[in-house]
């Protein structure tokens, strides 16, 4: 049995920011770097592990908060405004592992919910994330190897359109050692059999709440051959 904790504290002193001023008699906008104070974050995290025989139990549960400024001119004020925005996290973890002479398997679950405040437009939003997935792998008849693996993630936020957002992902490979010693490796890999991986991510900054989505690799398969010089003694 085994119990760790963590903390952490970050303070950040002048930081540079764009700052947009506007003359409003001339109609000239200057943008210039100033200089703020009062970006600091801190997190703190328990971590938690345990045995018995052939099972292992890992479990984590943490937490964060961040307090972020910037200088924001949306319109054609004269000076800019200070936004201040307020992040407040808490995520956990959980995986459990048997381990066998040939067969591995490890289920895990996590979650995490953020909460960002921005005091300039008295805004709050929220962003989750729930995961779950199950890796597996077993070797028979000493050369040949077989695995796969299946996640499911649940992403769900106040982000305007974006509703929630689901995914399954579905992996398989197998492999065959040969020749003396298993020097040579023939392999076989099938990556998100379902097609469904997406590439999402999701914060708040003082400028907004933002969301990224960029393209990825679909659905794909790939042999590989493989030899290893090591065991050619």
């Amino acid at each position: 049995f085994n119990l760790a904790a963590d903390l952490s504290y970050s303070n950040v002193y002048d930081e540079q920011t764009q700052a947009v001023f506007y003359n409003p008699e001339t109609g000239v906008s200057e943008v210039c770097p100033v200089n703020v104070n009062g970006n600091w974050s801190a997190s703190a995290n328990l971590w938690l592990s345990h045995s018995i025989k052939k099972f292992r139990l890992l479990s984590r549960i943490g937490g964060s908060y961040s307090h972020q400024v910037a200088l924001l001119n949306e319109g054609q004020s004269v000076a800019p405004e200070k936004s201040l925005t307020l992040g407040r996290s808490c995520n956990s973890r959980i995986d459990v592992m048997y381990m066998a002479a040939n067969t591995t398997l490890i289920a895990d679950f996590g979650w995490r919910f953020s909460n960002p405040v921005n005091r300039l437009r008295g805004s709050r939003s929220y962003m989750r994330d729930y995961d779950m997935g199950l890796n597996g792998n077993i070797r028979f008849l000493k050369r040949f190897d077989a695995g796969g693996r299946v996640r499911y993630t649940l992403r769900n936020s106040s982000i305007a359109a974006s509703g929630n957002d689901e995914q399954t992902i579905l992996d398989l490979n197998c492999s065959w050692s040969f020749l003396k010693n298993e020097a040579m490796k023939l392999a076989f890999e099938w990556n998100d059999i379902l097609n469904r991986k997406k590439s999402i991510s999701r914060g708040a900054s003082p400028n907004g709440v933002y969301e990224y989505r960029s393209h990825i690799i679909g659905r794909y398969f790939l042999f590989t051959l493989s030899y290893d010089f090591r065991h050619t003694r």
